[in-house]
């Protein structure tokens, strides 16, 4: 993240918002493709990632959503997004923007994101199986519907079609 002062559009100061996402011993990772802000206006990031490490379904990624980590935040206690340990891809225990990343969809080999100008909950994501290390993904374009309450950290994928 930045500060920068648009008076002048100089850059104050810098920081990371993530952790390193690949854990240096077992080379555990996610791989993130894409970020941009949450179209639902709670301060949250969506990004995707072709390659997931941590994911029990497939290695293929998803959609996630990044966010300020809450009190009470430590569990799964949402049954509609899986929150990722960050533990697991990263040794140094280190977060400098106290985030939590969850994950939204498991979408195969994910990469770009737009979001629909006619309904900001409809968020495309592209894939492409080029680069992933699951087994046939990629090449669709998928369509989540993101739910309203996301705002309360229930958020979930109502649908998603290939």
């Amino acid at each position: 993240s930045y500060n920068i002062n648009f008076d002048t559009y100089d850059v104050t100061d810098q920081r990371n918002l993530l952790p390193s996402l690949r854990h240096a011993t077992t080379g555990k990772r996610i791989r993130p493709v894409d970020v941009r802000m949450s179209p639902l206006g709670d301060g949250s990031l969506l990004m995707t990632a072709d390659r997931d490490d941590i994911s029990t379904s497939t290695r293929g990624g998803g959609l996630y959503r990044i966010r300020r980590r809450r009190s009470g935040d430590n569990s799964n206690t949402n049954n509609n997004a899986t929150m990722i340990d960050l533990a697991d891809v990263n040794t140094s225990g280190e977060n400098p923007g106290n985030v939590v990343i969850e994950l939204i969809a498991d979408i195969p080999c994910a990469r770009q994101i737009t979001v629909s100008t006619d309904n900001p909950r409809l968020v495309y994501v592209s894939s492409f199986g080029g680069f992933c290390p699951a087994r046939g993904g990629g090449n669709r374009i998928w369509v989540v519907e993101l739910n309203d309450d996301m705002q309360n950290n229930s958020g979930n994928m109502v649908r998603s079609f290939n």
